[in-house]
């Protein structure tokens, strides 16, 4: 069966403000980070033979809704992303400019809050180690204290550092727009 693939129009808008905010040079080399992370959690999907159903590209970046995976093929798929967009660091003399948005991508979607990366890793090993109902409440207290510091640091930055407020509101966007689903309704980032 081949997976569908489908672009929100939230997609559009988030490039037109990229091209409006970066040079064209910044905006591609970010556009080819996000699809050679998603290209290496496609491959470890395939890998674990774990049906790709669909590919959704939004302005938060792709959603990759599969078929059922077990705790550790989840796990593998998670981290798939980011370890293959810092490989692509070897390549850095050549595309520095990609190399760059890989290393970022990689260090964002490693923060351990849900659905990153970083916080898919960190739910599927609470979950290998621990009791159901456990691992959910400390999954989300993390996720909670997480989110508040991320935003405390912000407001200190902007108030205190006198940093720019988008930077404040570009984190409260991501803060309060990528929160947990509901259980069950996890799907591959």
């Amino acid at each position: 069966m081949q997976a569908k693939l489908s672009v929100n129009a939230s997609f559009f808008l988030y490039c037109a403000l990229l091209m409006l905010l970066l040079p064209l040079r910044w905006v591609l080399a970010a556009m080819a980070a996000a699809v050679i992370h998603e290209c290496f959690h496609i491959l470890a999907i395939k890998l674990c033979r774990v049906e790709l159903l669909q590919v959704t590209v939004g302005a938060f970046g792709a959603k990759l809704h599969t078929g059922t995976m077990t705790y550790q093929e989840e796990l593998i798929c998670a981290l798939a992303g980011p370890l293959g967009s810092l490989s692509i660091l070897i390549l850095r003399t050549y595309f520095p400019a990609i190399a760059f948005c890989c290393a970022v991508q990689a260090a964002f979607n490693m923060l351990p809050l849900y659905p990153a990366d970083g916080g898919r890793a960190v739910r599927c090993i609470l979950l290998l180690l621990l009791p159901s109902h456990w691992a959910e409440n400390i999954i989300y207290l993390l996720d909670c204290i997480l989110r508040v510091g991320i935003i405390l640091l912000c407001l200190y930055g902007v108030c205190v550092l006198k940093l720019n407020i988008s930077v404040l509101l570009a984190v409260m966007v991501y803060c309060f727009g990528k929160t947990p689903c509901k259980a069950g309704k996890y799907k591959v980032q």
